[in-house]
């Protein structure tokens, strides 16, 4: 757990879990669910903080972690539900690319709907919903590139829809594009491969994660929730400001 804010609990979500059900993935557990079955079992750590049930204020993609907000009572989830959907709490996702498509400024407004048939998102302007993403360039290195992107409701999916569309897909993307993971191999020059042990990427999964959620609480009072980059992506991080350098003329941004 992150925070704990009395009506509301913050927490961080690892990758492969989802935040709330979802149908696309009907056999991934969710963050709040477990957290039910638990309470209901009576246990004691959860009763130690008064957690008798929860609701999910919104979700993300199980492959990407990040904080998610659990509220404790119908009342408290119908408020920052509300402020969800009213466009008043903001998502900054972070991710890394291996493309850079010569803007570090922009906009992707395409509308989304659910594929017929598949677990996926299309674009679809004729019955497509409003989605918008913004991004920001942070980093640019030789083949890659570190970007952060703002939403203020997000679908899911949407987030790597939008970057594959913008020509900077999340490296790890196989569904909406096919950018492969990052191996050292491919940084270090004088790499040398164990012959008894396969070389493995730097990080399994995404190379994206939910950095910060900015909303208001009951009270009107202004909450900014951050979560550090996952360990793993971490590493990856490193080796590639060690081997491939920074390009970036101007570093608006603080590492994180």
């Amino acid at each position: 757990m992150l925070r704990d804010l009395g009506d509301l609990l913050i927490v961080e979500k690892p990758a492969g879990v989802l935040a709330t059900a979802h149908d696309w993935y009907p056999r991934l557990p969710d963050v709040a669910g477990a957290i039910n079955q638990q309470a209901a079992k009576g246990k004691p750590e959860l009763q130690r903080l008064g957690i008798s049930k929860v609701w999910s204020v919104f979700g993300i993609d199980p492959e990407i972690s990040g904080a998610v907000l659990l509220a404790r009572s119908e009342s408290a989830a119908m408020f920052y539900r509300n402020q969800y959907g009213s466009r008043k709490l903001s998502l900054v996702f972070s991710f890394f690319s291996r493309n850079f498509n010569g803007r570090a400024e922009f906009r992707c407004e395409l509308p989304l709907a659910r594929h017929n048939t598949r677990p996926q998102l299309v674009v679809s302007r004729r019955r497509g919903k409003k989605a918008t993403t913004v991004f920001s360039l942070r980093e640019e290195f030789e083949g890659f590139s570190r970007w952060d992107v703002t939403t203020d409701f997000c679908r899911l999916h949407q987030i790597r829809v939008h970057a594959a569309e913008s020509g900077v897909p999340v490296i790890g993307e196989r569904l909406y594009a096919k950018s492969a993971r990052v191996f050292l191999s491919e940084l270090k020059p004088d790499y040398r491969e164990r012959p008894d042990k396969p070389e493995r990427p730097l990080h399994a999964g995404y190379c994206a994660y939910l950095r910060q959620v900015m909303f208001s609480g009951t009270s009107g009072e202004e909450v900014v929730v951050d979560v550090s980059m996952p360990r793993s992506l971490q590493v990856m991080y490193r080796r590639i400001r060690q081997h491939r350098g920074n390009k970036s003329e101007n570093m608006l941004y603080s590492e994180g």
